[in-house]
């Protein structure tokens, strides 16, 4: 590789230096807006990120508020499903009670009648 040089008076050199400074300024002012401009928006994200955590985390909690109350309603459903069975087995339990003594009471009256049928009969 060879290098080939001009011949240039101070002129022309102070020309090309100051042209060449310029370019670098410039592409160094766009380097900067560039970096300025990512700075920004890398400030964006990550505030918009942070707040899609927020965002997460409160209806991450009013899901579990949500499950807890819905939780507590069946509960409450069955609990009240529960003592309505009770109640209605109670109920069965003394009808039936009731139902086997009357069914007693009607079966001792007949043999009380049979008895004195007999009893009459055999005389």
């Amino acid at each position: 590789m060879q290098l080939a040089f001009k011949k240039a008076n101070d002129e022309t050199l102070k020309k090309h230096l100051a042209i060449r400074i310029q370019d670098i300024k410039s592409a160094s002012g766009d380097q900067r807006q560039q970096l300025d401009h990512l700075h920004r928006t890398a400030q964006e994200l990550t505030q918009e990120r942070t707040q899609l955590v927020g965002d997460l985390q409160q209806a991450r909690e009013e899901c579990r508020r949500v499950q807890d109350a819905m939780q507590i309603d069946q509960q409450k459903a069955l609990n009240a499903l529960r003592e309505k069975m009770l109640l209605e087995q109670a109920e069965m339990q003394s009808k039936h009670e009731n139902e086997v003594k009357d069914s007693r009471k009607r079966h001792d009256t007949a043999m009380a009648e049979t008895q004195t049928k007999l009893s009459q009969t055999s005389q």
